[in-house]
């Protein structure tokens, strides 16, 4: 993927890039659909059927003037202990470039 934060995002929800043989490449899906296109995960209906069910201590999303700011909770191991979910909030131009730096940011790939 050209993207990093995006192949940080489909490795997370389970996206595989693979070279199919007749393309230079293809992604296979988390259902096992086969598209030759490169998922956006700046497009919140991308967003929305494969990363926000996986958010299961909530999203949010505001505008505050130009942007938008998105505050995204998630738990795994590594905060299961202390029974808080990890927090983590992104203020972006747009509502996807927004939701996906909080879930980039809250799954431990921040720096990228």
């Amino acid at each position: 993927m050209t993207d990093k934060k995006n192949e940080v995002i489909a490795r997370w929800v389970g996206v595989e890039k693979v070279d199919d043989g007749y393309h230079d490449v293809s992604w296979v899906l988390p259902d096992g659909c086969v598209v030759y296109t490169e998922p956006d995960f700046t497009d919140l209906t991308t967003l929305f059927k494969w990363c926000v069910p996986k958010l299961k201590h909530g999203w949010n999303l505001k505008g505050l003037h130009n942007k938008v700011l998105a505050t995204v909770g998630y738990r795994d191991e590594r905060n299961k202990s202390i029974g808080l979910p990890w927090h983590a909030e992104a203020l972006r131009d747009t509502p996807g470039e927004a939701l996906r730096d909080a879930i980039v940011s809250v799954i431990g790939e921040g720096d990228v």
